[in-house]
């Protein structure tokens, strides 16, 4: 088979595996709290009531206002979900794109973006779930590392110069793990200076700054106003995202559990071994070795001067990643991997360049030792050959990644297994326990009512006749929300069933039984102390007790 069409069908191959593997987490995977604020989010996008941010914090925009227009296509939870992965997919485009801008190489590039599509597990797994900003700032990330090697390149158009803004501004906006790319951007354009800025005149039509500068005020203009409203909360530490690690910790959670599990050599959530401890760990230090015999290789590369700068880029990129995450107090949460997303495609950008930059310096030294080509001289066939390898290793490496994914979502609770027939079969609404909750309850004539963070905003979105806070304990994203809960005098108070409480947290993806985490049992015992009546309703794997009077938790 010829190597174009070699390279085609594995890009072909591995384009529907992503896309299946993704189908099938949309369809089986039922919505939880986070993604529900999101949700709630364009559902008020829709009538005209827009937050720059995600509700409840000062960062996290952009990605709703995607999932807004999404859901004018493919509404109810499947097309808010489809939103990220569809943003993954423009991401392993754009990576796709910057390694053959790098390497000049289009074939390394059709398979760096494959890679980038199926691998790793933990970037599919969330690729299906709608979280609110990270894969909007992935995609502005990679958008923004593309243009900075365009530039790199002497491609300065207004369009380009004023995109690279755009792309600044707007990934700032929607959050700050955009310094992932902004590292490798800026050491590409500040390693590259005299060739992207040779001949700056005095120009609108080739003035870089000026360009530059618009775009990014453009694009975080929505940040801009937020913070001018609020006297700049966004830059405040209180605004930051909690967590109970120091930056030495997260280091160490870094290096334990979300590196491999970026590579796809650890499970998620319960962090084990794909292939066992002894497979696993093997093949971790394996991958450790490539990928610092990598970053070594793509440090390296300056020594060839503005040529090598776009490798050094990567190179700096994935370097500086484990630090650049420490230093976000959240990211101490590891268990589903979203934290780390954005390494797999930084990893794939140097993996791929420098396998170019390998079979490149094949052929080098060929015709350095074979001095002038002749018909019979080896370095006459040493692009073709140099060509065929890295095309060879590519394709392996693609399908060692698909590889890795089938087998992580084997080894994963509650996701697809391995097999033909397990994939197929049981194809339902994952939703439907929600649905039936929500029923109930319109059924029961019960409208408002307090829960945990998890459930309430959830069936808020399945169910907008419905108005379920979190209690006043619990994490509050809407003030609204609450407020009318609050206003609704005798409120009905959600709790995992006696019985279904297994159901219940795999149904609600919660792992709390009732507000403030109060089992029904607890609750009622409370309201005995305190002489309060009530009523019970079941309404299947949720029951809601109603106080004769309003209450307030301890």
């Amino acid at each position: 088979m010829p190597l174009d069409a070699a390279v085609l069908v594995a890009v072909v191959l591995a384009a529907a595996f992503g896309a299946l593997e993704r189908i099938w987490l949309l369809f089986h995977l039922p919505l939880f709290g986070d993604e529900a604020v999101v949700g709630l989010m364009t559902r008020q996008i829709g009538q005209g009531h827009v937050s720059a941010f995600y509700w409840g914090q000062q960062y996290g925009g952009v990605e709703p206002y995607v999932a807004a227009l999404l859901g004018q296509v493919v509404a109810g939870p499947i097309g808010l979900n489809a939103t990220a992965a569809l943003l993954s997919g423009a991401a392993a485009v754009l990576v796709g794109l910057v390694v053959a801008d790098i390497t000049g190489d289009r074939r390394t590039g059709l398979l760096a973006g494959a890679l980038a599509w199926v691998w790793p597990y933990a970037l599919v797994w969330n690729s299906s779930r709608e979280l609110g900003f990270h894969f909007a700032t992935l995609t502005l990330g990679l958008g923004l590392f593309y243009l900075a090697v365009r530039l790199s390149h002497g491609h300065r158009s207004p369009m380009t110069l004023v995109a690279f803004g755009i792309c600044a501004g707007a990934g700032w906006w929607s959050s700050p793990e955009i310094v992932y790319f902004a590292v490798p951007a800026g050491a590409l354009l500040v390693g590259s200076w005299r060739r992207w800025t040779d001949g700056w005149r005095v120009r609108v039509d080739s003035w870089p700054p000026v360009l530059v500068g618009a775009g990014t005020v453009l694009g975080a203009l929505p940040w801009l106003i937020a913070n001018v409203r609020t006297g700049f909360a966004s830059l405040s530490p209180a605004s930051a995202p909690t967590g109970s690690t120091s930056y030495a910790g997260r280091l160490v959670i870094f290096f334990d559990k979300v590196l491999p599990t970026e590579l796809g050599l650890k499970t998620l959530f319960a962090g084990n071994w794909v292939g066992g401890r002894f497979v696993g760990g093997l093949l971790f230090c394996a991958a450790l070795v490539v990928l610092g015999g990598c970053i070594v290789l793509g440090a390296g590369a300056l020594r060839r001067g503005r040529g090598g700068v776009p490798l050094f880029a990567c190179a700096a990129g994935v370097a500086a990643f484990p630090f650049l995450m420490a230093a976000d107090p959240g990211a101490g949460y590891w268990l589903d991997g979203r934290y780390g997303v954005d390494l797999s495609f930084l990893i794939v950008a140097l993996a791929f360049s420098v396998l170019v930059e390998s079979g490149a310096a094949r052929v080098r030294s060929h015709r350095h030792l074979g001095g002038v080509a002749g018909p019979g001289d080896p370095s006459a066939t040493a692009p073709r050959s140099a060509a065929r390898l890295v095309a060879g290793i590519g394709m392996a490496v693609v399908a060692g990644g698909a590889a890795l994914t089938a087998v992580g979502a084997h080894d994963a609770s509650g996701t697809p297994d391995t097999s033909a027939i397990a994939f197929v079969s049981g194809w339902h609404n994952p939703n439907a326990v929600i649905e039936e909750v929500a029923r109930s309850m319109e059924a029961a004539g019960i409208r408002h009512a307090y829960g945990d963070y998890w459930t309430s905003y959830t069936l808020d979105y399945v169910d907008p006749a419905l108005t379920v806070s979190p209690s006043p304990m619990d994490p509050v994203r809407s003030s609204s929300i609450a407020g009318a809960v609050a206003g609704a005098g005798r409120p009905a108070w959600l709790f995992f069933a006696p019985g279904h409480e297994t159901a219940a947290a795999r149904a609600f993806a919660n792992p709390e039984p009732g507000a403030a985490n109060y089992s029904e049992g607890a609750f009622l015992a409370l309201l005995a102390r305190r002489g309060v009546g009530y009523k019970v309703v079941n309404l299947g794997v949720l029951d809601a007790v109603i106080p004769d009077r309003p209450v307030t938790l301890p």
